[in-house]
């Protein structure tokens, strides 16, 4: 399994591969690892906190969750051992972080996981394992909006202050694997096997497709000056090594763009594309 992470800022990056985590520099053309991170059973996920992109969440398939120092590589804290971690999310900046972490069908939520190792909620609704979580950007009270999709072909959305689902999407055509929201809150994404979806949140209603050439394997979203609306980046296939950038608005296309190639020494089936951090007009 593998699995990658960018911190906020931009400047890290961390790639998983079985029990190590890798910590490199996306500008280093020479892939030089900065620091080495071991934790026991197969990484699931990675998080960097956005306020402090040196602090680094692991959750691993055993069910541990620790914080490492990503340059240094010491362990900073442990959180409550869960029986299996499927799917991990961390907020946006806020008075305090939020974390998320799925295990099996029901979901563990930890506030202000700087002061806390336990988790506050337990999160009860799915039927199956919950295969994604994601926060909407925090409202004006500083609490966000959980995203979670599971194998149950269902998406939930939780209300953490109350510990509450606010409303269910039920009997989706696929399961969805990702869900990813824009910055500016104004729509989320979900990404199957087979399509990629644009919706709105608090209306729940999906506005329309985003048909990419390839098989969409990730999203990131990117803020950006040079384009008016938050776009969506898709891996594009292994061998062309590009990335599509999509208006999420219109649903189209804006341009394809030649990505900076990362690729695991272990592995050479699996290859992590950089999204770039601007564009030229």
């Amino acid at each position: 399994p593998h699995c990658v992470a960018y911190s906020l800022q931009g400047s890290l990056l961390a790639i998983s591969e079985y029990e190590t985590c890798y910590i490199y520099d996306p500008d280093d053309s020479h892939n030089k690892t900065l620091q080495t991170i071991k934790q026991s059973g197969n990484l699931c996920a990675l998080r960097f906190l956005p306020n402090d992109e040196s602090k680094l969440f692991c959750a691993s398939t055993n069910g541990q969750v620790k914080l490492w120092h990503a340059l240094t590589g010491t362990c900073l804290k442990s959180l409550q051992r869960l029986n299996r971690v499927d799917a991990m999310a961390i907020s946006l900046p806020a008075p305090n972080a939020f974390l998320a972490c799925a295990s099996s069908n029901f979901i563990y939520s930890f506030h202000h996981i700087h002061e806390t190792n336990h988790a506050n909620q337990m999160l009860i609704g799915h039927t199956d394992a919950v295969s994604a979580l994601a926060f909407a950007p925090p409202d004006n009270h500083g609490m966000p909006l959980l995203a979670s999709c599971a194998k149950d072909k269902s998406m939930k959305f939780w209300n953490l202050d109350a510990g509450t689902c606010l409303h269910s999407l039920t009997d989706l055509d696929d399961i969805q694997l990702n869900i990813v929201f824009t910055a500016n809150g104004c729509y989320f994404i979900t990404i199957s096997l087979t399509r990629c979806q644009v919706w709105q949140p608090y209306t729940w209603q999906r506005l329309h497709n985003i048909h990419s050439s390839s098989q969409v394997l990730d999203a990131s979203l990117l803020q950006q000056p040079i384009i008016a609306f938050p776009s969506i980046v898709t891996k594009d296939d292994l061998s062309s090594h590009t990335i599509e950038v999509w208006d999420v608005e219109s649903a189209k296309c804006i341009r394809t763009i030649p990505t900076n190639i990362l690729s695991s020494q272990q592995s050479n089936t699996t290859l992590l594309f950089r999204p770039p951090l601007a564009f030229e007009s």
